[in-house]
């Protein structure tokens, strides 16, 4: 009976009570907990400095990543510009020694002694003396005076700390007087190019003025010579009216082709008159200025 009550008592769970031992614990290491250390604020201050400045420096490097992408970029494509234009120039080049070789061909044939092609040729010749005087009294001392100027400049830049002595103001002001004489050789040009145009527009005017019609006309009458022979055969004589005729039919379908490349001569013509630059801007391609005297100046350079 006993065991049976002992056995029958319900169960009851004991818990101990922890508190008085962590009191004593607390009270012997100070009021503070074990589970956290003190924070070490300049340690910490130099932890953020130093993420901060690998974040900075990863910024840099993927600033400077998309720049070299975009400058290889860029530079891809200006040299696939140069090499289609370069293709293109080679091309140009060919078609332009071509059509020379082929010009120079057709003027200089024995059988042909038209004294239109001996003016053209005579034409040529004059051009090519102006083109050269063109180049030594302009080009040629524009380019010298360019290389003067950037030689000054790299030994300037070279020798910055040496004693040489240069006057600026004379530099300046012999660049002014070269660019005013530059742009009275491009006034002098303008009014050349100027009345030039003036001439052909009159030709061209008188050109086309007398019309495909008009020469159909003049040329489907037969001559009075013909009309006046006298043969003893009519046939022969008819003959030759006929052949005559076929003659002029051929001549006239010429004619109108030659009408018709007159047009588009004179219609190139204009286009090129508007896309044609400027003298001053042509001269400006050669990126320098004339001078006063180049025979003087080529003598000067050479010494410097």
């Amino acid at each position: 009976m006993e065991n049976m009550n002992k056995r029958d008592r319900p169960f009851i769970a004991i818990q101990k009570n922890d508190s008085s031992d962590n009191l004593v614990f607390h009270m012997k290491n100070g009021i503070r907990s074990i589970k956290y250390k003190p924070v070490d604020y300049q340690q910490l201050h130099a932890l953020t400095e130093a993420k901060k400045l690998a974040s900075a420096s990863i910024e840099l490097k993927i600033r400077k990543a998309v720049q070299t992408s975009k400058i290889s970029k860029e530079q891809t494509l200006i040299k696939q510009h140069k090499q289609v234009w370069w293709q293109e120039l080679q091309r140009l080049h060919e078609v332009r020694c071509k059509m020379e070789f082929e010009i120079k061909l057709f003027l200089n044939e024995e059988n042909i002694g038209n004294e239109c092609l001996s003016d053209l040729t005579n034409f040529e010749q004059e051009l090519s003396e102006q083109w050269c005087t063109y180049l030594k009294n302009v080009i040629n001392p524009i380019q010298r005076l360019r290389a003067d100027l950037k030689y000054r400049q790299h030994h300037i830049s070279q020798h910055s700390h040496s004693h040489t002595q240069l006057n600026p103001v004379k530099v300046l002001e012999e660049v002014d007087f070269v660019k005013e004489q530059l742009k009275a050789v491009f006034e002098k040009l303008s009014l050349e190019q100027q009345k030039l145009e003036n001439n052909l527009s009159e030709w061209n005017i008188k050109i086309l003025d007398h019309s495909s019609e008009e020469k159909s006309n003049l040329l489907s009458e037969l001559p009075m010579e013909l009309e006046t022979l006298e043969c003893p055969y009519p046939d022969l004589k008819s003959s030759i009216c006929n052949e005559f005729c076929n003659f002029t039919e051929k001549y006239q379908k010429k004619l109108q082709d030659f009408d018709l490349q007159l047009e588009d001569i004179y219609s190139s013509l204009l286009v090129w008159r508007k896309m044609t630059p400027s003298p001053e801007l042509k001269c400006q391609r050669e990126e320098g200025y004339p001078t006063k005297d180049p025979e003087k100046r080529s003598v000067r350079y050479e010494k410097n």
